[in-house]
């Protein structure tokens, strides 16, 4: 495992399961946001084609749980057309990351990083879109497919357009996880299919998950304790660092 590490296992591992617990607590609140916050902490100890697959086999694990929550506020037909964007997005960027490992996708995905965080940080009230065709669900879903594949990291086009499109807070949650579903689904094909996993990086997110499972619990729990406003802000902040730490870590 060693030869994907930047750092020694012994210290890799304690801060990866921190990482892992608060990305997930923020997940438990809101539906999404775990793999923007968790994977750019640990690819400043790993590489990406370590802990993007790795990574995805908490979110499948988690989203199965949230599903259950969830599932009663699902609106097939904002989903459906998101869904349609996801598949050959997800199928473009999984082979770049197939084939690729340079340096610059950390970048990209640093300023990518600090401009959803400077969005969610500013935008505070956000006016509901009318989108009957699903033209721009399908372009929003595209673009996460393709983040997705890359870096593991679909939410922010899938976020921006439904926070447009469904402004109530618990529909929004639900819709996020119900399109998640999908994602997770197609890209655990597409990266065993594409030989991504390994025995090393399989090990890792095993290790990982009573992590992820005690803070997506604890998130859950506090949902009703505080404002989606609030929890903008502070995981604002937090992406910040994030994506500035990607940016002029390399």
């Amino acid at each position: 495992m060693e030869e994907f590490l930047k750092i020694p296992i012994e210290i890799v591992i304690p801060l990866s399961i921190a990482i892992v617990f608060c990305a997930y607590y923020l997940r438990g609140f809101t539906g999404f946001g775990s793999a923007i916050f968790g994977i750019p902490l640990i690819l400043l100890m790993t590489s990406i084609g370590f802990v993007v697959p790795a990574y995805l086999i908490l979110d499948a694990v988690a989203t199965g749980i949230l599903t259950i929550e969830t599932k009663k506020y699902f609106k097939w037909k904002i989903a459906l057309p998101v869904v349609a964007g996801m598949i050959p997005g997800n199928i473009a960027g999984t082979y770049i990351l197939s084939s690729y490992d340079i340096p610059i996708l950390k970048i990209i995905l640093g300023i990518l990083i600090l401009t959803f965080s400077l969005y969610i940080f500013f935008v505070k009230n956000t006016p509901e879109i009318k989108d009957r065709r699903g033209i721009f669900g399908f372009v929003a879903g595209t673009l996460s497919g393709i983040l997705g594949g890359i870096f593991g990291v679909s939410g922010p086009p899938v976020v921006i357009y439904l926070k447009y499109r469904i402004p109530e807070k618990e529909m929004f949650r639900a819709q996020i996880v119900l399109l998640i579903i999908f994602e997770n689904i197609f890209r655990l094909f597409l990266y065993t299919y594409g030989g991504l996993y390994n025995s090393f990086n399989l090990k890792f997110a095993l290790f990982l998950l009573p992590s992820m499972a005690l803070g997506l619990f604890l998130g859950s729990r506090s949902n009703i304790k505080a404002s989606q406003r609030t929890f903008d802000i502070i995981a604002a902040g937090i992406l910040m660092m994030a994506g500035a730490g990607l940016i002029f870590g390399f």
